[in-house]
C-alpha cells in the first residue's frame, strides 16, 4: 500500500489557507454588518419624529386641529432623552415635530404635517414629511416649507419621504396658504378676497378661521368676530371664538360674540363658545350677564344649580 508522505503537510496547509480567506472576507463584510452607534442613537429620534407626524394626523381626524402638547398625542413619548429633545409646534394650517440632537456629532430630525387637499379628489386631508439635517450638530433644524404649492423639506435637510419626494396641493390648498400670508401681512382685504375663491367649504372654513385669529391679534376684535360669523363649520366656528375671547375687553364685543355663538346649531360646540364667553363675563366683571348666559344652557353644566356652581368656580379663579 503506497502512502503519500506529504499529504498531511499538504491538507495542513489548505486548512491554513481557509481560515486566512475567510478571515479575510470577515474584514471585508464586517464594517457592514457592524451597527454604527451613531445611526443607532439617531435611529431613535427618526422613529419618535415619524411617530409624532402621524400621531398628528390621527389628532387631526378626530379634533379637525393639530396640538401644541406632545401628551395629548398619547405617544408616552419622553420630551427629553440622553441624545435628543423632542417637541411639537401647531398651528391652524400645520405641526412642526421636533427631534433635535443633544449632542454634536448626531443628526437632528423635523417632522411636518400640512393641511391640504388632494389633487384627485379636492377633499380636505393631511400630508406628512420627514426631514434630517444634512450636518451634525445641536441647532434646531429648520422646518418644512410650502413653495409653489408643494410641501418639501428646507434647505439643510433633506427627506426621508422617499427621496426629494414633493407632495402636491390643489388649488384650494393652495388658496388657504395665500389668504394666511396675505392676512398675516395684514392685508385683510386680499386674504377675504381670497378666499371668496376657495371652493371646499372646510378649506374656506380654515382660512376664515387664520384671518379672524390674525385680526384679533392685530386689536381688530369685532371684525374678528365678523368674519367668524361667516364660518360654515360650527367646529371651527366654536374654535375660533374660544380663540378671539380672550381679546374681549367691551361689552359691545361680548354681546356680538354672544350673537355669533347662538348662530350655530350643533349644540356642544356652540355650548363650549358660550362658556368660553361666559368665564370672560366673569373675569371681566359682568358675573350678571355670565348668569343669564348659563341659564339658557344649564345641560351643559348638569342642569341649574351645577351651572351656578360653575360660575362661582370661575370667580374663584379671577
Amino acid at each position: 500500500m503506497l502512502v503519500d508522505k506529504n499529504s498531511g503537510y499538504s491538507c495542513g496547509w489548505l486548512a491554513l489557507l481557509g481560515i486566512i480567506g475567510i478571515g479575510f472576507m470577515f474584514l471585508l463584510v464586517s464594517p457592514l454588518i457592524m451597527v454604527n452607534p451613531s445611526q443607532e442613537k439617531q435611529s431613535e429620534a427618526k422613529q419618535y419624529t415619524g411617530s409624532m407626524n402621524r400621531a398628528q394626523q390621527n389628532y387631526f381626524l378626530e379634533k379637525s386641529n393639530f396640538t401644541n402638547n406632545i401628551g395629548e398625542l398619547g405617544l408616552g413619548i419622553s420630551t427629553e432623552t440622553t441624545n435628543y429633545t423632542y417637541s411639537t409646534s401647531a398651528t391652524i394650517l400645520s405641526s412642526i415635530n421636533y427631534g433635535v440632537s443633544r449632542q454634536s456629532d448626531l443628526k437632528s430630525y423635523v417632522g411636518g404635517v400640512f393641511l391640504g387637499d388632494a389633487e384627485e379628489t379636492g377633499e380636505l386631508t393631511t400630508f406628512a414629511i420627514l426631514c434630517e439635517t444634512k450636518d451634525k450638530g445641536t441647532n434646531r433644524p429648520p422646518a418644512p416649507i410650502v413653495e409653489d404649492g408643494r410641501l418639501q423639506c428646507a434647505p439643510g435637510t433633506e427627506s426621508l419621504s422617499g427621496g426629494d419626494q414633493e407632495v402636491f396641493f390643489g388649488e384650494d390648498g393652495k388658496l388657504v396658504y395665500i389668504s394666511a400670508n396675505y392676512a398675516k401681512a395684514g392685508k385683510y382685504n386680499q386674504a377675504l378676497d381670497t378666499v371668496e375663491t376657495i371652493t371646499e367649504e372646510g378649506f374656506k372654513a380654515k382660512a376664515l378661521q387664520i384671518i379672524a385669529t390674525e385680526l384679533v391679534a392685530a386689536g381688530e376684535s369685532e371684525q374678528a368676530l365678523r368674519v367668524t360669523r361667516n364660518i360654515s363649520d360650527d367646529s371651527i366656528k366654536s374654535k375660533t371664538i374660544q380663540a378671539i375671547v380672550p381679546y374681549l375687553t367691551t361689552a359691545t364685543e361680548h354681546e356680538q360674540a354672544i350673537q355669533v355663538a347662538k348662530t350655530m346649531t350643533d349644540y356642544q360646540p356652540k355650548t363650549k363658545a358660550l362658556d368660553a364667553i361666559l368665564r370672560r363675563l366673569v373675569a371681566t366683571g359682568n358675573p350678571e350677564r355670565a348668569v343669564q348666559i348659563a341659564q339658557t344652557i344649564q345641560s351643559y353644566y348638569g342642569g341649574k344649580e351645577k351651572a351656578m356652581a360653575a360660575i362661582e368656580g370661575y370667580k374663584r379663579l379671577q
